[in-house]
Order: structure tokens, then sequence, then C-alpha cells
């Protein structure tokens, strides 16, 4: 091997092992993830396309200093219904009894959460996002 061959084969092996590490990363994102890119929202409960019972938990995981109203199936969730923890900043509704929503239709389901910063208040909330899911 002529010796300006071996001073560049180290770069360009580097080079290829870098490209294929970037490559991976891209082919792991999901690109229909509404998560990506967002700096409010760290998650969603339960995932797009998910399956979960008539009674699982729907709401989002919001990054700290946010803030957002719940809808499910068109259906406002109230406050007072929510389960809110604030030392993890998440808003869940818990299909019961006695609530707005006291069980999820067996079939596609769509939540919305309207988020905004608390500093600016909820008039300053952007659009929704929507994410739907199957109950089983």
């Amino acid at each position: 091997m002529p010796p300006i061959a071996r001073k560049l084969l180290v770069p360009v092996v580097i080079l290829l092992a870098l490209g294929l590490f970037a490559a991976a990363g891209f082919m792991a994102a999901d690109p229909d993830e509404p998560l990506v890119g967002s700096r409010a929202l760290e998650q969603l409960f339960p995932a797009r396309d998910a399956e979960i019972l008539r009674q699982g938990l729907v709401g989002v995981d919001l990054a700290p200093g946010w803030a957002g109203r719940l809808r499910i199936d068109g259906v406002a969730i109230p406050p007072d219904q929510l389960e809110q923890d604030n030392g993890l900043n998440q808003i869940l509704f818990e299909p019961d009894e006695g609530k707005v929503i006291e069980q999820l239709s067996p079939q596609e389901n769509c939540a919305e959460i309207t988020y905004w910063q608390v500093a600016e208040g909820a008039d300053r909330a952007g659009p929704p996002l929507r994410w739907c899911f199957r109950v089983s």
C-alpha cells in the first residue's frame, strides 16, 4: 500500500464511522413523533397509535414552566378531574365513574393538549397538539 494511502486510511475510516453513527441516529428518530423539537412537551400518554384499556391514563408530561388544558374526543377535561403532579409537571386524566368521561370508547380516540408558558399565560397558548390512540 502506498504511504499516502496509509495516511488517508485512518481519517477516511473515522469519517465513515461518524457518518454511520449519524445515519443511525436519524433512522431511529420517528418523523411522526410530535415531541421532536418541542421544548414544552416531554411525553404523551398514551403514545401516538398505542392501544390502551378503557380506563387508561391520557395526558402529557410538560417541561418545567409550562401548563396546559386537556381535551379527549372533543370533551374539555375540567381541572378538578385532572391528576396534576406538579413535581413532574404531568397533566393526566383517568376515566372513572362520575367524571366527564367514565370510560373511553372501544375505537380510535384522540386527545388534544393546549399548552403555554406559565410566565406568559394561557392567552399566549399556541395551536393545540392532537394525537390519537386505540382502546381495546
